[in-house]
């Protein structure tokens, strides 16, 4: 069986040295010690081989990021030594992503993780946790999740928009699927009261408003979706089937060496076709 694990995010390494100093001692001191356990627990699951006990050993991860993000002074901390998962930080630092994966059978994952959001304002941060609840594990175009009722993803970047004042966070983010075939997402996180809501009608996309983007692949091969700073874009490779007789079959599907993309244009993500990401 092959076993696959999220090796590194995009990190907050970036703003470690800013987070840490905001700290006192006796809170820095507490969470070391949650990220000492969790550093425990993680490399505990990666020699485990039977799923059951993987699944176990999870509950006690989950319990202690509970007790570590429900801290106080969490959103100020790195958590820069957990290599197994991935740990974004939004540009305006307002919101953390934490994402990770559970490897189970036939190749199949079950995946975790947690939003926080800092309000500045009243100098309190909000924690919310991802619960992977989707039955069939393949995201749905037109619904909207919530965290207690996820699809489940490695998130890995964040784009930032607004629309009339109000933050719109883009996400990119990645699902093993199995053994045939990966999955590349682009969604939308937005908050409504506080409560945040996953998926928006603002990607037209084949001659549909959907509520997200989801790209089917062949896990033997890769596919590029990020965004391109110097385009203002999210640009992606363009999947094509490796044969004629091989349409629809997405286990059969890989990068053409063209690319496209989605463009912020009237408060949508407007696709568009044939795009020049080459060296950008």
């Amino acid at each position: 069986m092959i076993r696959k694990f999220i090796l590194a995010g995009i990190c907050i390494m970036c703003a470690t040295g800013i987070f840490a100093q905001d700290i006192d001692s006796a809170d820095l001191a507490i969470l070391q010690k949650h990220e000492i356990k969790l550093l425990h627990y993680f490399d505990s699951l990666k020699s485990v081989e039977n799923a059951d006990t993987r699944l176990n050993l999870n509950k006690q991860i989950l319990t202690i990021f509970d007790q570590a993000l429900n801290h106080h002074a969490s959103f100020h901390y790195p958590f820069d030594t957990l290599k197994n998962v991935g740990r974004l930080l939004s540009n305006d630092e307002l919101l953390k992503i934490y994402t990770w994966n559970v490897p189970l059978r036939f190749g199949e994952h079950k995946y975790f993780g947690y939003i926080q959001r800092y309000d500045k304002k009243e100098d309190t941060t909000y924690l919310y946790q991802l619960q992977d609840q989707e039955i069939s594990g393949k995201p749905r175009l037109f619904k909207e999740y919530t965290p207690g009722n996820w699809y489940g993803a490695l998130y890995y970047e964040i784009v930032e928009e607004k629309i009339k004042g109000e933050k719109i966070y883009t996400l990119l983010g990645y699902d093993f699927n199995d053994i045939l075939s990966s999955y590349k997402i682009i969604d939308i996180l937005i908050f409504l009261d506080n409560q945040p809501i996953i998926g928006a009608p603002m990607f037209v996309y084949k001659n549909k408003k959907q509520y997200r983007v989801l790209f089917e692949y062949s896990s033997r091969v890769s596919m590029a979706l990020t965004y391109n700073d110097n385009l203002k874009m999210i640009t992606f490779d363009h999947l094509a089937p490796f044969e004629p007789g091989m349409e629809g079959n997405y286990q059969f599907y890989g990068p053409d060496s063209s690319y496209d993309g989605f463009e912020f244009e009237d408060n949508l993500w407007m696709h568009r076709s044939d795009v020049d990401a080459r060296n950008r």
